[in-house]
């Protein structure tokens, strides 16, 4: 229930606070105080703070999104291998379309259409068959790919060299 106001001013004063009075000071943590002098003295500090928080974020940010770049190129590159390796087993020596050694301007021509959203001309194919291009042989695929990061800003003129392998038993 509420009480009753006596009419009494001295009673509103001492339970609303006036801008003069000390409970007009902002208390954002408790037992700590700040007068609108010192608030005005801060004002910019928040500013500056986001800045410098801001482009920590954003560096760490551009940092993840190349490492996903890089790791999803290296992800391409091992399927462009194994895809490879069994377009290379399917076309033995006794099918219609043969690839050996020697001959394997098709598979690479696969290798480039399977490796998508890599750059052709860093993309390096090295089929080989130690053992011939008959049935029951066996046909290793492998593909090295260089790959820029996009922050050279921090690591100028470095690349890594992605690899992939990829060993089958021809079937046909």
């Amino acid at each position: 229930m509420l009480a009753a106001w006596s009419g009494n001013r001295t009673e509103v004063a001492a339970t609303h606070p006036t801008p003069t009075s000390a409970l007009w000071d902002y208390s954002i943590v408790p037992g700590v105080k700040w007068t609108m002098k010192q608030v005005k003295q801060e004002s910019g500090q928040a500013i500056v703070e986001f800045a410098l928080t801001g482009l920590i974020f954003l560096t760490l940010l551009v940092f993840i999104l190349d490492g996903s770049r890089i790791f999803w190129h290296c992800l391409t590159v091992t399927e462009a291998a194994r895809v490879c390796a069994r377009y290379a087993i399917v076309h033995g020596a006794h099918s219609t379309g043969p690839v050996g050694p020697g001959n394997y301007t098709a598979l690479t021509n696969q290798i480039k259409s399977t490796a998508v959203g890599l750059d052709p001309a860093a993309l390096t194919v090295t089929p080989t068959w130690p053992t011939g291009n008959g049935s029951g042989s066996s046909v290793t695929v492998i593909v090295t790919y260089r790959v820029q990061p996009i922050t050279r800003l921090f690591w100028p003129d470095q690349t890594f060299t992605l690899s992939a392998q990829s060993t089958m038993v021809i079937q046909n």
